[in-house]
């Protein structure tokens, strides 16, 4: 890291923070909500049936606690315009891997793009709920034959044959497939799952404020696991989170959170309402840590 100079003791000492950290953000995490990436015609189509499912799948109370619906513009809209630009396929293939259904409203070509990625990834395909306008259910098109034949014959995902007309009507078939791609998918846990990421740079911030990214993304690598270039996906896509529920502020001193930012984190300490919540304990044993190792004017970032 930079020219810090006992770069190998900085380098232990990251990764044992890295982990620390890691074990205190995630230590009671519990989430039973049935995460589903919602892919299908683009966000300015109104109208699409991938917008008219996003409005439908939740419309009872119930269900507003069952699902966790995301979508890869949202997440990755720094990543795909800022100055690391990464390519959207890479980028929701890593979104793919941290949710329990991929839901594809069969709608655009893009659409069918995003369906000959995940269906010719064995893991992926697992994954797939493919929503069809029931009108090309008998069609000899590439689709057919290609990508749900692939998934008929592995009996891999589910396909739901709808009347796109009135796709309100198909939620409880739509509903019924997520269910039961949902009790078979897998997903990784904590920071190198995508969609929780942000916990784990709340913490770091919270631990570590000022922080600058550089050294952020190299926390997230040491406790992800990952190579560089994931680990920065993970990190921006959580400061994108951040930065849009308005929990940090970001200057030129570094990352810091903001008061709101301050009592996000302490709900999820304390509160425990969305099934999980950080070891507040652990957390403030490790605060100590790092407030004596900036006493003995050790700097905790390269610059």
């Amino acid at each position: 890291m930079g020219n810090h100079k006992d770069y190998k003791y900085w380098t232990f000492f990251m990764r044992k923070l890295a982990n620390q950290i890691h074990e205190a953000a995630y230590k009671r995490y519990k989430d039973s909500r049935v995460t589903i990436f919602l892919c299908g015609a683009g966000d300015n189509d109104e109208g699409s049936i991938r917008q008219q499912i996003a409005e439908y799948l939740p419309e009872l109370i119930w269900y507003r606690y069952a699902y966790q619906i995301v979508f890869a513009e949202e997440i990755f809209e720094n990543l795909l315009l800022g100055h690391s630009r990464q390519d959207l396929i890479s980028l929701e293939s890593i979104l793919a891997e941290s949710v329990d259904v991929i839901l594809i409203a069969l709608e655009s070509y893009g659409a069918v793009a995003e369906l000959g990625v995940f269906s010719s990834h064995k893991e992926l395909r697992k994954k797939i709920v493919c929503v069809v306008n029931r009108e090309f259910k008998k069609d000899k098109s590439f689709i057919n034959y290609g990508p749900l034949r692939l998934m008929k014959d592995t009996k891999e995902g589910k396909v739901v044959f709808a009347d796109f007309d009135d796709i309100a009507s198909e939620m409880a078939n739509i509903r019924k497939a997520i269910k039961q791609v949902a009790q078979k998918s897998e997903k990784p846990s904590g920071v190198s799952n995508i969609v929780d990421a942000y916990l784990y740079v709340l913490s770091c911030v919270y631990l570590l404020e000022p922080i600058i990214m550089d050294d952020l993304i190299d926390l997230v690598m040491h406790a992800s696991n990952k190579e560089k270039k994931v680990a920065e996906a993970l990190t921006r896509t959580a400061i994108s989170v951040l930065t849009r529920r308005k929990d940090i502020t970001i200057s030129p001193n570094g990352i810091e959170l903001t008061p709101s930012g301050l009592e996000t984190f302490h709900e999820l300490g304390t509160s425990g309402t969305k099934g999980y919540t950080f070891d507040l304990e652990s957390m403030d044993s490790i605060r100590m840590r790092i407030l004596n190792w900036q006493l003995r004017d050790k700097p905790l970032h390269s610059r």
